[in-house]
């Protein structure tokens, strides 16, 4: 088992390829994973003070991709790229 299959799927159909190869986690982990990274390189910069309009915002705001997850894995529905 390839070591990056523990934080992605990497299915061909909904990966993002450049110059003929193929990146390491799908479309939908690369905008996870970038934003992650914009967020925590943010938050070292410029302290947020956090309060509970910020925790709801933030758990609104996951709540498009729990629901995308979860149809996925429940075989609901299937999404590629094209």
């Amino acid at each position: 088992m390839n070591k990056l299959n523990l934080i992605c799927h990497r299915k061909p159909e909904r990966s993002f390829f450049l110059k003929g190869h193929q990146f390491p986690v799908c479309a939908r982990c690369t905008g996870f994973y970038i934003s992650l990274i914009l967020y925590f390189t943010y938050t070292y910069f410029f302290f947020v003070d956090y309060n509970l309009t910020v925790l709801i915002l933030a758990i609104l705001l996951l709540i498009p991709a729990a629901i995308d997850g979860l149809t996925q894995l429940l075989e609901y529905r299937e999404v590629t790229i094209h």
